[in-house]
């Protein structure tokens, strides 16, 4: 593969793209540098290529440990960043979530992998983020330095028989040309080169919107990102896969357990819509609802890694002002409580500010990990619900990143998995969960390069592209349970999707509670009760009619509000439903089938709106609880059987349009003894057999 270096000639830590220039800044001065047009589009074509349409706010160069700056940071105008390996432009890391803030540290940043920014003071390399320091002899130093350089610098299918090298020859002393707090120049046209245009190859698991919930999880203080990145895979699996795994008071809602043991009563939970058994949408992905408490990451690191409760915290703070240094050092103990003690002393020459923090619990190993998955996962399935698999890439003779192809292979399954960095290459020893991948080409050739997108285990960190070649270790769990949902509840959710819960697990899931067809609700999927508000839309369909039968002997149902999108109800539509006692109809119904409302004993009233002009054929027959209907003046006929058996209907108004009444129309509406009628009854052409037979004794017919 072919490699270039890039050499650059322009000292920066800012540029912005105005007018025609590009303003380049440092910590002391402004430079502005004329550039012509066609390079200014060159950088913004080539960044938009990869990174979308980007404005690139600030660039700078990072330093590997032995001072040689191979990397290139990247920070775009409020979206995140990059960093690329200098010789290469392969991309180390990115995030369009989180910003790295380097342009407030005036020392020489240096950068030893993902979340490891460091500046050196009093010879000493110091997180940006937390204040440790990484303790180092120079032979360390030296010899991590080297393995990046070598990693890095060689071909992609070399890398695994990658080992430790002796420091690089170069004709380019970059330490001796460029001094401390300057960085090297920057050719902006071979800064970012493209791979092909439009996105990269991308791929999530089907479920990767849990990850960007930001589910909660515990505090990652004393080294235990091993519990953590345990916690997110049972959390996740948990959420989706087997409601068994994490007992309720490990979930987020407070369970109280006040009123019974029943995990689907909201009475139990101070915060229910925190809970994902009890929250108003089974599918909710906000952080409390797809996360796990304190609690339950205390109980993970009692079983992965138990001396973390022992761990002893010292942290050093050194703040320098006229030549004085004043060292505070407090020690926190497991117990919660700390002691502090302060000592001024002379500064040393060029000793700046610092925090060192130190920890007694050197953090948790594969084995750990995986047997601490194994314990607990134990206590509530069998051995043949779940499956557990790890590998981890030796590591005797040099650095030796871990294949892609298991780790793809498991995000392709729709499964995330723990992924381990190792400290052989100069950071932290580290766990996250991937839950996605990208594959890009290197610029000017064919040969690709992969990286996992991650939750990082840290706050606000959830969605971070890191290169493979940082990644050591995998842990694979795989729970085997397939859900049952034959428990239908009575949770409507849209008015278009009901609730089902998997009955041996638990998990919740919605469901399409209507049939549809052609814009029509021609059928219910589930038994519905209570009370339902029919939505204009559905699926992205508009909703125009209520077909035939549809709601026939749905006798659970007591109210429902039709949309006004509705033209027409089909025969039978609500036949049966002897519970239903309330009934919205919209101004847009211009049809009502036969036999419609047949049969609904609940139903006391009912208005028709203005748009129909035909009451059609048993439509309210047997409506027994019917006192009240209105009529609208448009009516012209009242179809056979129409209020047949309405035996507390007591009074109503037929319009001046009426000229046809059914037979049997009114027939057995024994309380019926009022009836206005707006028009000379002998103008009407049709008055069938028996309309009025059977009506109350005293029924009176005005015209």
């Amino acid at each position: 593969m072919k490699r270039r270096r890039i050499i650059l000639e322009i000292i920066i830590s800012l540029f912005l793209i105005t007018c025609g220039n590009i303003v380049f800044k440092n910590n002391t001065k402004a430079l502005s540098i004329n550039v012509e047009q066609d390079e200014q589009k060159f950088i913004i074509d080539e960044t938009n290529k990869i990174f979308g349409d980007i404005e690139i706010e600030h660039m700078t160069y990072l330093y590997n440990l032995n001072d040689s700056p191979d990397y290139i940071y990247v920070d775009f105008k409020g979206l995140g960043y990059v960093i690329y390996y200098r010789d290469t432009l392969e991309i180390m890391e990115y995030s369009y979530d989180k910003d790295i803030d380097y342009s407030s540290y005036a020392l020489r940043k240096y950068y030893v992998g993902p979340f490891n920014y460091y500046e050196k003071r009093n010879n000493q390399f110091v997180n940006i983020d937390t204040g440790c320091c990484l303790n180092m002899s120079e032979f360390d130093i030296e010899v991590y330095a080297n393995s990046l350089s070598s990693l890095f610098s060689k071909n992609i299918n070399e890398r695994s028989k990658c080992f430790l090298v002796k420091k690089r020859d170069t004709n380019y002393d970059f330490v001796n040309t460029f001094p401390k707090n300057r960085d090297p120049e920057i050719d902006i046209l071979n800064l970012i080169t493209a791979n092909t245009p439009g996105s990269p190859n991308t791929t999530y698991i089907d479920n990767y919107a849990y990850f960007l919930s930001d589910p909660t999880y515990g505090f990652n203080r004393h080294g235990t990102c091993g519990s953590v990145a345990a916690q997110l895979l049972l959390g996740y699996n948990n959420y989706y896969n087997d409601r068994r795994i994490i007992d309720v008071e490990y979930l987020n809602g407070d369970w109280t357990g006040i009123v019974s043991s029943d995990l689907y009563d909201k009475h139990n939970y101070l915060n229910p819509n925190d809970n994902i058994n009890v929250c108003d949408n089974p599918m909710s992905l906000t952080r409390y609802t797809t996360g796990t408490n304190d609690d339950f990451y205390e109980y993970i690191i009692q079983s992965i890694e138990p001396s973390a409760f022992n761990c002893i915290c010292t942290e050093t703070q050194v703040e320098i002002s006229g030549g004085i240094a004043t060292v505070t050092t407090t020690i926190y103990y497991p117990d919660g409580t700390n002691s502090t003690s302060v000592v001024t002393r002379a500064a040393e020459p060029d000793e700046t500010d610092s925090v060192n923090t130190i920890h007694t619990h050197s953090g948790s190993s594969i084995y750990d990990v995986v047997d601490g998955l194994e314990s607990i996962l134990s206590e509530k399935l069998n051995n043949n619900q779940y499956n557990i698999t790890y590998d981890i890439k030796g590591s005797f003779f040099g650095w030796s990143p871990i294949s892609s192809i298991p780790i793809k292979n498991e995000i392709d399954a729709g499964r995330p998995l723990i992924i381990g960095m190792n400290s052989n290459l100069g950071g932290n020893n580290h766990w996250v969960v991937g839950y996605g991948y990208q594959d890009y080409i290197y610029p000017g050739g064919t040969e690709t390069y992969s990286g996992y997108i991650v939750n990082y285990g840290w706050t606000n960190q959830y969605n971070i592209w890191i290169n493979e070649s940082w990644c050591n270790s995998y842990i694979k769990l795989q729970i085997n349970h397939t859900h049952n949902y034959n428990i239908v509840t009575n949770n409507i959710i849209d008015g278009s999707q009901i609730e089902l819960r998997c009955g041996e697990c638990g998990h919740r899931k919605l469901f399409n509670l209507f049939n549809l067809s052609n814009n029509a609700i021609v059928g219910l999927n589930y038994p519905i009760s209570g009370s339902i508000t029919i939505p204009s839309t559905i699926n992205s369909f508009p909703i125009l009619s209520i077909g035939n039968q549809a709601f026939k002997n749905c006798t659970g149902l007591t109210s429902i509000t039709l949309p006004n999108t509705i033209a027409s109800i089909g025969d039978s539509a609500f036949e049966g439903c002897t519970n239903l006692s309330s009934i919205t109809l919209p101004n847009t119904i211009t049809s009502i089938g036969n036999s419609a409302f047949k049969g609904c004993s609940s139903l006391s009233s009912i208005n028709i709106p203005s748009s129909v002009t035909t009451i059609n054929q048993s439509v309210f027959e047997n409506c027994s609880s019917l006192s009240s209907i209105t009529l609208p003046s448009t009516i012209t006929t009242i179809g056979t059987s129409a209020f047949k058996g309405c035996s507390s209907l007591s009074s109503i108004t037929i319009g001046q349009n009426v000229y046809s009444i059914g037979d049997y129309a009114f027939m057995n509406c024994t309380s019926l003894s009022n009836v206005t009628i707006g028009r000379d009854i002998t103008n009407i052409t049709s008055l069938g057999t028996s309309a009025f037979n059977n009506c109350s004794s005293s029924l009176s017919i005005k015209v």
